[in-house]
């Protein structure tokens, strides 16, 4: 499978590490071991100082960086994590003979099909999935109707109308609960989520962060 490394990204990172990379997630089925990296104040990767092991399984492209999507592989806990990597932050990537994890054994991949992965996880969130129902109200800027398009750049195809009301639909989607309340508090004023409890529990607590955050002593109704 051809990849090409992101312009923005070439002199950030060892393209031939990158393309090495890439190419063993897809076409062989061995464990990977490489640094995991972050930027620093002066615009440079650091690593973190540890190696991290990942049985990879495909590649997906989020926002204009490309993940390497599978799971962790630690020999003292069987259990096996999703592991959700930006390419781009990785850097000494090798390749290690122990085979790699099928996924069928990893209950979080075995349960979206890849098509549907990048809808499921905003933004490249890592919990796991629930339905969740909000109502996608109708503005005037569409004459009344409702406008799907903010929707549609999420999700795709993958959300299902669930009712139509006067002021809007209500529609269903899949989702990790982190992703959609960071999502839900971003698109505030054109989405209310009404089910299920923890997700709108999750919103509140969002919201009452962000009110302690930025207006501390202030009185919070002077700005709604």
């Amino acid at each position: 499978n051809a990849f090409t490394v992101p312009t923005d990204q070439r002199n950030q990172k060892d393209e031939n590490d990158l393309m090495a990379a890439t190419i063993n997630v897809t076409t062989s089925q061995s464990q990977l071991t490489f640094s995991m990296n972050y930027y620093n104040d002066r615009k440079k990767l650091i690593s973190y100082g540890k190696r991290l092991t990942i049985s990879p399984d495909f590649i997906i492209l989020d926002n204009g960086r490309y993940y390497v999507v599978g799971c962790f592989e630690n020999k003292n806990d069987e259990k096996k994590n999703l592991a959700i990597i930006r390419i781009d932050l990785m850097s000494d990537i090798r390749i290690l003979k122990d085979m790699a994890t099928s996924m069928y054994d990893v209950p979080s991949l075995r349960q979206v099909s890849k098509d549907k992965f990048r809808s499921c996880h905003l933004n490249m969130s890592y919990d796991g999935y629930l339905f969740v129902e909000m109502k996608i109200k109708k503005t005037s800027k569409t004459n009344h109707e409702v406008n799907y398009t903010f929707l549609h750049d999420s999700f795709g195809d993958n959300y299902t109308v669930v009712k139509k009301e006067e002021d809007g639909d209500i529609v269903r989607v899949h989702c990790s609960k982190y992703g959609i309340i960071n999502w839900a508090v971003q698109y505030g004023d054109f989405v209310e989520v009404t089910s299920p409890d923890s997700v709108i529990d999750g919103i509140k607590k969002k919201i009452e962060t962000l009110r302690e955050k930025y207006f501390k002593e202030k009185n919070f109704n002077e700005y709604a």
